[in-house]
């Protein structure tokens, strides 16, 4: 395969527009740049890694994160892409238990019992 079909074969379709998920991850990173977020593509492993998304305090419980989490399931299940994520308090939520009904909202299963995914470490993800 050449590097440009390569290249072509990794293109994801978006809003009329084609978007890598590296691309589609800066894109996001800079539609929210009051925010901290951490987030990678693994292209062999066709998953997205949230590792973080910091709203400043001032502008929390205005939807932020909830638009940021809207964007990024929607696009990831367009392009049959995982999203694999471990709720932690470490970045200044108040409940770990909180952040996983959040994140259940949005498609999220714990890594456990009838939903074990051995192959991955995190403790939650998109089916």
């Amino acid at each position: 395969m050449s590097q440009e079909s390569d290249r072509k074969s990794k293109m994801i379709r978006l809003s009329q527009r084609d978007y890598t998920p590296d691309q589609f991850i800066s894109r996001l990173k800079g539609e929210f740049p009051d925010c901290s977020l951490s987030l990678f593509y693994n292209d062999n492993r066709k998953e997205i890694d949230l590792m973080s998304i910091i709203v400043p305090k001032e502008k929390r419980n205005l939807g932020i994160g909830t638009a940021i989490m809207q964007k990024l399931v929607q696009y990831a299940k367009e392009h049959g892409i995982r999203v694999v994520l471990s709720p932690s308090v470490d970045f200044g939520a108040s409940s770990k238990d909180r952040l996983k009904k959040f994140y259940k909202g949005f498609g999220f299963v714990e890594n456990k019992g009838k939903n074990k995914d051995y192959s991955i470490s995190d403790t939650m993800y998109t089916k």
